[in-house]
This record gives structure tokens, C-alpha cells and sequence, in this order.
């Protein structure tokens, strides 16, 4: 029979692990031989793209509903009782019997092994996080408490399984390395990102340095500002342009004050966030990550599918196990100098930026496509279930 397998994630947020966990739920269902469910913790604004995949459990919507009077409950009666609704949902969960746990984030890890233990079946968590994700997170403790109770633990970098050893006092023995990893599509439409790229005031002939994600202070908004003036200084023969796709609106107003400043209005351009970034990665020229700690970030391996070559600091995550010296360009650990020096290489170098390119989608292919990466995990999962039936 089938082995049944419960999937679950912390939210439905447009971030990338749960992008990933999507496109992992997608390949499962068509390639693996599972029964598969799906809980998560907290809708968002994916959850209607996991139910097309498979039958969906949210504990908690978003945002959460307001009750009328709520503010006349102690905050200590109201978490409780949000915690003995949790239970009954999780003890209704728990009567289907379930060869496996399968975690995605460590961030889901307290409901996964919560699960887990009332099921009584293994559990193994998918870890997209480092150090300081983890350490940021209003619910450090518990994801700790969790992780010390997993049967087996998936890494998306060495960087991760690093981490895991040196932070948790994890087993490596328990670990298997797993890299992130996207469905491979034709090479997005240039005609398109050359339309995005005029509807953003960026003239046709600029060198266009691009960034994606959140505007967090992982991810180094700030830094990408700082690397746009120290290129702006070299006064590059061509001009380049630098453009960040996504964003939360509460940010902008920040980086705002800063662009204003550094004086590079005009130069530089956050779009805010953006249903589909693909015809933007069809015109970019090279990717700056500039993340100060970035697991091993989907952005970049859609940029790599587009053929777009990476620049990004070492010890800042995985990205530079991907990039090595062949896929772009990996610096000291938030060297603006040294990136700014590479960018204007590249702007400079039309053939080597193509040649990198070209082996950025072609190491893209042949390491992080979902095809290839789907059975590695399946293996892993294959591994770890516990057959009751």
C-alpha cells in the first residue's frame, strides 16, 4: 500500500520555502507513491495554489478574524484559549494514521513534532533557515525544543547542515543534504522584461543589476543601495541601472530616506511586490545578492534558470556552493568594493557575462531542477517512514 504522509508548513506566505514546499507538493503528487495531506499553521496569500495540489488543513487563518470584546480578554485567557482550539484541531488530525511527518521549515517544526507525537509516527523537517532566521523568530524556544525531537532533518546547504551541527548539537549522521530547488521552464520572454523595464523609467540600453525578496534586514536592502553607489563612483562607461523586485510597502519608506541621500534616484528602483518576477529575470544582466545570511535563496536559482550570472558574499549561506567560479562571482562577506569591481566587469564584458550565463542555467538544470531534486527527497522520505499498515 501507499505510504501516508502528512506535509506540513508553517504558512502560506509568497516567500520561498513556501514556494518551494509547493513546488515539492506539486512533484510529489504526480511522481511519488504516497498518500499525501497537507496541514498548515496560517493561511496567506498561496494557500489557494497548495489546495489545487492537495487536500489542505489551516489551523489558523490570515489575518486572523476579529472578535468583537476581544479586547476585554486578558492576553494570557486569550492565548490559552487559542492553544485548546489548537489541541482539539490537532487531536482530530491525529485519528488518521500516518507513516510520516514531513516538516517544511523549522519554523513549522513545534506544530510538525506536535503532530508526530500524537500520531505517533516519525517525523523529518525540511530546514531553510540559519542562525539568524532562527534567533529573530518570536518562537525561537519552541522551534529549538522541536528540533531536538525529529527523527531526520533535510539541509538546503551546507551552510545549513553547518549550522545544524554547531547551533543544535544535531547528529550529522541524521542529516541529508538536499539542495533547494524550482521547476525548469523556458527561458522567460525578453520582449516582456523589456516592458517591465520601460514601465519602471529604465532605458533599453542600461545594465540592469537585479534583486528580489523581502526587505528585510537579511536580506540586505540597504547593502544593495550601498553597492549602487560604490558603482555609481567608478563613473562605468555603460549606464546601470539596479532594481529590487518584491518588497513589503512599509519598507520603502525607509529605503526611500536612504536613495534620497545617497543620491541614486533614478538609478535604483524598488517595484513593491509583484505577482510574477519572471519577465524582470528575463532582463536583468546580473543578480546581486546582497543577503547577509540567505540559506540557499530561490531568486538566485531563478536567475541561473534565466540565464543570468550571480554576484553574492561568501559565508553569507549557500549561495556560494552554487556560484563557485563559473556562475558569476562570490566576494568577501559584504565587501561593497569588490562588488561594485565585479559588477562593472561584467558591464564591461559582454561575452564573459554571457559564458557565465550560460553555465548559471546549466548548473541550474543539472543540480536544482525539482526532477532532479524530487527523488533525492523522496529517497530521504522513503527512508524515514514507518509502514503501519
Amino acid at each position: 500500500m501507499a505510504k501516508r504522509i502528512l506535509a506540513v508548513g508553517h504558512d502560506a506566505y509568497r516567500a520561498g520555502a513556501q514556494i518551494v514546499f509547493l513546488h515539492i507538493l506539486r512533484w510529489m503528487r504526480e511522481h511519488y507513491d504516497a498518500d499525501l495531506s497537507l496541514v498548515l499553521g496560517v493561511g496567506g496569500a498561496i494557500e489557494a495554489d497548495y489546495e489545487k495540489v492537495l487536500p489542505t488543513t489551516v489551523l489558523r487563518p490570515f489575518p486572523e478574524p476579529k472578535r468583537r470584546l476581544d479586547s476585554l480578554v486578558p492576553p494570557a485567557v486569550a492565548h490559552r484559549r487559542r492553544e485548546r482550539a489548537l489541541d482539539r484541531r490537532i487531536d482530530q488530525l491525529a485519528q488518521q494514521p500516518y507513516d510520516l511527518v514531513y516538516v517544511n521549515s523549522a519554523a513549522a517544526a513545534p506544530l510538525g513534532t506536535r503532530l508526530a507525537a500524537r500520531i505517533g509516527c516519525p517525523s523529518v523537517c525540511h530546514v531553510h533557515e540559519l542562525e539568524m532566521s532562527i534567533r529573530r523568530s518570536p518562537g525561537e524556544r519552541r522551534m529549538r525544543e522541536a528540533m531536538d525531537v525529529l527523527d531526520g532533518y533535510i539541509a538546503v546547504s551546507r551552510a545549513v547542515e553547518d549550522m545544524l551541527v554547531e547551533q543544535f548539537d544535531v547528529d550529522a549522521s541524521k542529516i541529508d543534504l538536499v539542495h533547494e530547488c524550482i521547476p525548469i521552464l523556458p527561458t522567460p520572454d525578453a520582449a516582456a522584461g523589456a516592458r517591465v523595464l520601460a514601465d519602471q523609467g529604465i532605458p533599453p540600453d542600461a545594465f540592469v543589476v537585479g534583486g528580489c525578496g523581502t526587505l528585510d534586514w537579511r536580506k540586505g536592502p540597504d547593502v544593495f543601495l550601498l553597492v549602487a553607489k560604490a558603482v555609481a563612483r567608478r563613473h562605468p562607461a555603460r549606464p546601470i541601472h539596479f532594481l529590487w523586485v518584491g518588497g513589503e510597502p512599509q519598507h520603502l519608506g525607509q529605503l526611500e530616506h536612504d536613495l534620497e541621500r545617497l543620491r541614486l534616484d533614478g538609478t535604483v528602483g524598488f517595484t513593491g511586490s509583484v505577482p510574477d518576477p519572471s519577465p524582470f529575470f528575463a532582463r536583468f544582466d546580473t543578480f546581486l545578492l546582497s543577503s547577509r545570511e540567505d540559506p540557499f535563496p530561490l531568486v538566485c536559482l531563478e536567475a541561473a534558470a534565466a540565464s543570468v550570472p550571480i554576484v553574492c558574499f561568501a559565508d553569507g549561506g549557500g549561495m556560494p556552493e552554487f556560484v563557485e567560479n563559473d556562475a558569476g562571482a562570490v566576494v568577501d562577506y559584504l565587501d561593497i568594493e569588490a562588488a561594485a569591481d565585479r559588477i562593472v566587469e561584467l558591464a564591461a564584458d559582454e561575452d564573459t557575462r554571457l559564458a557565465l550565463g550560460r553555465r548559471a542555467r546549466t548548473k541550474v538544470t543539472e543540480r536544482c531542477s525539482i526532477d532532479v531534486i524530487g527523488p533525492q527527497l523522496q529517497r530521504v522520505l522513503d527512508r524515514h517512514a514507518r509502514v503501519l499498515h
